[in-house]
């Protein structure tokens, strides 16, 4: 079973959960719900098993959530952050080892990589952590209001 079909198998629970009266789901999107059970659930088993998640967990885990903050953030279609970040992966994927990028992603942070998908890929910026992306990152974070 992979992630798409345990966030797919969870979705249909909390549906039928809601539709027999023992949850209200007030989320707009239920199935952003279940891909943060999802994902907590993975993170909480695998710690049982292994002192790091595998290395292609942390990679899915990094570009699911990754694919929310490009959504929230830019106000970007959920298909369109998707293929962004299936674009950016591929980019830094070209010159990295499946280990290299799973310390990058968990190093880094899903905003973090969001941020670098969005410059990289959607504004066709250049290179990842380039000075010119450092440059804009910057910008960003200048005209971000505090919250």
């Amino acid at each position: 079973m992979n992630t798409d079909m345990l966030t797919n198998r969870l979705l249909v629970g909390l549906l039928e959960l809601e539709q027999a009266g023992d949850l209200v789901i007030t989320n707009p999107r239920p199935a952003t719900l279940a891909e943060k059970l999802c994902a907590q659930i993975l993170h909480d088993w695998t710690s049982q098993f292994y002192q790091e998640p595998p290395d292609e967990l942390v990679i899915e885990d990094s570009l699911k959530s990754s694919c929310m903050h490009l959504v929230a953030d830019f106000n970007m279609p959920p298909n369109d952050a998707s293929s962004v970040m299936a674009q950016f992966y591929r980019n830094l994927a070209a010159d990295r080892t499946t280990n290299e990028l799973a310390n990058l992603f968990a190093h880094q942070g899903s905003v973090e990589i969001a941020l670098g998908a969005y410059f990289c890929v959607f504004l066709n910026g250049g290179t990842y952590y380039n000075q010119e992306y450092l440059d804009w990152r910057k910008e960003f974070h200048a005209r971000k209001p505090s919250t």
